[in-house]
């Protein structure tokens, strides 16, 4: 058996990320039986999948009847995709605290007290200390 280019695999990974989990299983077993004998196993190792995965969906694609139609599981958000919707939200609520009621955010400065800045001295518009 002759495996894919190492291109064509890297595409084939990024495909079969696409897909739902019933999908990925028949679209494994569809690559496996056009590679023969060997196949299952070689696709396993290029999708990262189970073998008996691979060929459960080997004798989904022999039935004449769609069993799993409409009964797909739906992907699970990563956590670091979580964390920055929190990291969003956070940072929402932040604004919204520092907001002036006429919707404008305050202008964060470096500040000097007032002990300071009165003695600065003004000379014909420029400031001296």
């Amino acid at each position: 058996m002759d495996g894919y280019l190492a291109e064509i695999e890297q595409k084939m990974q990024r495909f079969f990320e696409w897909l739902s989990e019933k999908d990925r299983r028949r679209y494994a077993a569809v690559e496996a039986a056009k590679l023969g004998h060997g196949g299952v196993e070689y696709i396993a190792r290029v999708l990262g999948g189970d073998p008996q995965t691979i060929r459960q969906g080997l004798r989904e694609l022999e039935e004449a009847e769609d069993l799993a139609a409409g009964r797909i599981r739906k992907k699970q958000i990563p956590p670091d995709l979580v964390v920055k919707s929190q990291a969003t939200d956070i940072i929402d609520i932040i604004l919204q605290l520092i907001r002036r009621p006429n919707g404008v955010h305050r202008a964060w400065r470096n500040r000097k007290s007032r002990s300071e800045s009165s003695s600065r001295k003004v000379r014909g518009g420029i400031r001296y200390q």
